[in-house]
């Protein structure tokens, strides 16, 4: 058994504390790694999931990564890692940046974004 996994979990929560070390609003995550695909809604690259895991009397958030995104290489999964950070400011802020159970960004995911974000999540074709 070759262990790949867990040395592309503890690089992704490694890049996200170094995201949380310059902006103090992108909260802690549970890092979940697997399949992307979504069937008819198209590939999923990664997901910010609010309040998704417990650990103890606290809720966590969730920071799911898409296995198959991988293959699109280094730049794009740290565009997506900045793109899913973007959405876990703003929860934190209190924000509601989507619309439709999240699945559309609205106006407010805009205005709350950095202009890096905001590059990323353009840049990103299958969001």
């Amino acid at each position: 058994m070759t262990a790949i996994a867990g040395s592309l979990i503890t690089t992704i929560e490694s890049i996200w504390g170094q995201l949380r070390a310059r902006h103090p609003d992108v909260p802690d995550v549970v890092v979940t790694m697997a399949a992307g695909s979504a069937g008819r809604k198209g590939l999923r690259l990664g997901h910010f999931g609010p309040a998704r895991w417990k650990q103890g009397p606290n809720l966590l958030p969730e920071l799911f990564v898409g296995g198959e995104g991988l293959a699109f290489g280094a730049r794009e999964v740290l565009g997506t890692l900045l793109h899913e950070a973007a959405h876990g400011a703003a929860c934190t802020r209190g924000i509601a940046d989507t619309s439709r159970g999240g699945a559309y960004h609205n106006g407010k995911f805009r205005e709350s974004t950095t202009p890096t974000s905001t590059e990323a999540c353009r840049r990103n074709r299958f969001r």
